[in-house]
């Protein structure tokens, strides 16, 4: 039986500088269930970025559900260079799920 998992960013909070000549950091969030990865826009030159992104939504199998953590990666947009990971967060989803 297919499973939904819809997900909002909403903001960060206090993030670290990644970005040294302007003492800012340019924030995007990175949501990966299964297979499927949504990316928010960029937030730039902001220690508190403010995305109230649209809601990214998953389907997936019960089962699938069971087995994969909802990831979310907390990142740093580079145009020059690689992108560099600020943080990121495990969300086993077995806890919200409804019982058959």
């Amino acid at each position: 039986m297919p499973g939904k998992v819809k997900v909002k960013i909403v903001a960060g909070r206090n993030l670290p500088v990644m970005d040294r000549s302007s003492d800012t950091t340019d924030a995007y969030v990175e949501i990966k269930l299964g297979n499927t990865t949504f990316k928010t826009d960029v937030c730039r030159k902001s220690l508190n970025p403010q995305w109230n992104s649209e809601w990214y939504r998953f389907e997936m199998d019960d089962a699938e559900l069971q087995d994969e953590p909802l990831q979310i990666r907390l990142m740093d947009h580079d145009t020059y260079s690689a992108n560099d990971a600020i943080g990121k967060v495990y969300l086993d989803l077995n806890p919200l799920l409804l019982p058959p």
